[in-house]
């Protein structure tokens, strides 16, 4: 009894305090409508307007705040105002229903966004477009809308872009096309990093209910146990959908306890949720979970509720199209209504205006039809002297432009030659000083440490015991740096890249390193050799080999892999490792990963690292083929190609 008091007094305050809000602006307004208007009063009454818009709860009367508003903005011709309004009234209508209405206002304010480019609230526009489109059941224009919105906010707003992907996702969802759906919903986990972790929960949510529509629950099942890493994000209707759902697939693969202990979690959550949708899921759970226990009883007091649910959900539909279509005939009533008086207005003013001037016009018309006459044949002549002036000129300024075109487009295609012929000489004499620099390391540094090393053999041989263990560390250490440089000189231009390629160049990198014993390292390729330039294969051969010596250095791991293949544009090379992981502030600073980027910049390539401190790191890196276009993935007007 008591809790019952306490909670209508609460409801009682809010109520209340909303009133007061709601008070305060219609004073405030009363105010200023008594001052003179100027524009900086009137923009605070603006701002009262669309306090009351947002805060009224009588649909009429909100709606001719909003009205209000958008004739105070369009007085001054403010932009940010016309557009704050189109978009509050555009809102307010599809909030009623009305979607027609609501696309018209947010076609106004596209315009004139368009007018003076402002892209971010282009992006707004086109977002909201395409749900109301969505909901008027267009779907045609919904996705080009969302598709316009994808291609403004990519380069502008990694969070609008994301979101537009996965609005675009949930248009096809609910057009039950789930395997685009889908595509969508994982290119938005992909891009999303850093992770936004609100936006994450979306994107898990909608992958997963949409792995459960194309019938793979243990795919379905996994994501929504890797969703609640994230649980501190769920409002409570996600939660209740999520527990639901988890239970319905662990009924299906035949885990009913499982399903059962989720479906009753749902239960208890969604007695505090409002949305009928998920409370008719939790039922649904506890139905099929009740069913596989054959425990009929329970199964069919929930199956009642699910029933009750699902007609209240089919209820609130019907009442919302009844009033779109109520609205919609009062909009165009109403429209036709003002058409009809302003048509009527307008033709009484033009009939009293001809009246008034008519009488003027006869008496002077005889002697202003020959002035007229006169003025109209001279200022012909002129006309038709300017017109072949301009002509005359066109003509020369065409062939001009034509001439330094041509000049331009041959001075373009030699400037092209030469800056081919410079970079092939260059990466020839790169090629030439590496193999110098080798020959000179193999040759001259190589044979002098040989020769110390015979030196100290013969010594080791003819010297006595008590200076044989000096001699031994010395004849080792010198062998040591011997090997060491003939390593040095054979990475640095390594025969079997030139004669044989990539391929087995990478196995050649292995041999080394695998008899060492420090490390294991596998090694598969695929024939990708003929698609790459020599400096392309050069730049992946000495990219491979930083990364094993990495690993080598500081992953303390057992086992790496490295795989070199190909999709349709581009040759991939991946190399990962078991070892310790990369720790962010050397991800962020490590001169190394800086040098891998300088090498891929210069052959149009990219690359991507995944590492978890504990659980080893994941180096992908992408290299387009020569003369491909590929680039980074974007969505414009096409759906995103398959792996």
């Amino acid at each position: 009894m008591r809790i019952g008091i306490l909670l209508f007094g609460i409801l009682v305050t809010l109520t209340l305090h909303a009133q007061s809000v709601t008070d305060s602006l219609m004073r405030e307004l009363a105010r200023t409508e008594k001052r003179r208007p100027i524009f900086v009063r009137d923009s605070t009454r603006f701002r009262l307007l669309v306090g009351l818009g947002e805060q009224v709860e009588n649909w009429e009367q909100a709606r001719n705040y909003w009205q209000m508003a958008i004739n105070l903005a369009e007085k001054y011709n403010w932009i940010a105002g016309r557009l704050e309004a189109y978009q509050g009234m555009g809102m307010h209508y599809r909030r009623k229903g009305s979607f027609l209405e609501a696309v018209y206002y947010f076609q106004r304010g596209l315009h004139l966004a368009e007018q003076f480019n402002d892209q971010r609230y282009q992006v707004k526009c086109y977002q909201t477009l395409g749900v109301a489109y969505s909901d008027a059941g267009d779907v045609a224009q919904s996705l080009k809308a969302h598709l316009t919105a994808a291609k403004l906010a990519r380069t502008l707003d990694r969070h609008l872009y994301l979101s537009a992907l996965n609005d675009i996702g949930n248009l096809y969802f609910h057009d039950k096309k789930y395997a685009k759906a889908l595509r969508y919903y994982q290119q938005c986990i992909w891009q999303n990093q850093p992770v936004d972790s609100i936006q994450q929960v979306w994107f898990l949510v909608n992958k997963a209910t949409t792995l459960q529509e194309l019938n793979q629950p243990d795919s379905s099942i996994a994501t929504f146990l890797h969703l609640f890493r994230f649980s501190r994000y769920f409002t409570r209707e996600d939660s209740v959908e999520a527990y639901a759902r988890l239970g319905l697939l662990y009924v299906k693969i035949g885990k009913t306890e499982q399903g059962l202990k989720y479906g009753l979690k749902a239960e208890s959550l969604a007695l505090k949720v409002h949305n009928y949708y998920p409370r008719s899921l939790a039922s649904q759970a506890l139905v099929e979970a009740y069913a596989a226990k054959k425990q009929w009883e329970s199964a069919f007091f929930y199956g009642r509720q699910v029933h009750i649910y699902r007609d209240s959900i089919l209820s609130q539909e019907q009442r919302q199209r009844l009033e779109a279509a109520k609205e919609g005939y009062k909009s165009e009533k109403r429209r036709t209504e003002n058409e009809y008086l302003n048509a009527k207005m307008r033709i009484q003013q033009r009939v009293n205006k001809l009246l008034w001037t008519g009488l003027g016009l006869i008496s002077v018309l005889g002697g202003s039809l020959i002035y007229v006459n006169i003025l109209l044949r001279k200022r012909g002549k002129e006309i038709e002297n300017q017109k072949n002036e301009i002509s005359r000129m066109n003509s020369s300024l065409e062939r001009r432009v034509e001439v330094r075109t041509a000049e331009l487009l041959l001075a373009n295609k030699e400037l092209k030659r030469k800056n081919k012929e410079i970079e092939e000489a260059l990466l020839k004499g790169q090629t030439l000083e590496r193999k110098r620099v080798a020959s000179e390391l193999h040759d001259n540094l190589g044979g002098t440490l040989a020769a110390i090393q015979w030196y100290i053999n013969s010594l080791l041989i003819t010297e006595g015991a008590n200076s044989q263990n000096n001699f031994n560390d010395l004849y080792h250490m010198v062998a040591r740096a011997y090997g060491e440089v003939r390593l040095l000189a054979h990475h640095m231009m390594p025969e079997v890249l030139e004669k044989e390629g990539l391929e087995n160049a990478l196995h050649e990198l292995a041999i080394p390193i695998n008899k060492s014993k420090r490390l294991q390292l596998t090694v598969e390729t695929e024939p990708v050799s003929a698609h790459l330039t020599t400096r392309q294969k050069f730049e992946l051969y000495s990219i491979a080999l930083e990364l094993c010596t990495n690993i080598l250095k500081h992953a303390r791991a057992t086992e790496a892999y490295l795989r070199l293949n190909r999709n349709a544009d581009e040759v991939i090379m991946e190399v990962n490792d078991n070892g310790i992981g990369i720790d962010e502030d050397i991800i962020k600073q490590g001169m190394g990963l800086k040098n891998i980027q300088n090498r891929l910049d210069a052959v149009g390539g990219r690359y991507s690292l995944r590492s978890l401190m504990g659980e080893g790191t994941m180096v992908l890196i992408s290299i387009p083929y020569l003369n491909s276009q590929s680039g980074p993935v974007e969505v414009v007007d096409h759906e995103p190609e398959e792996s």
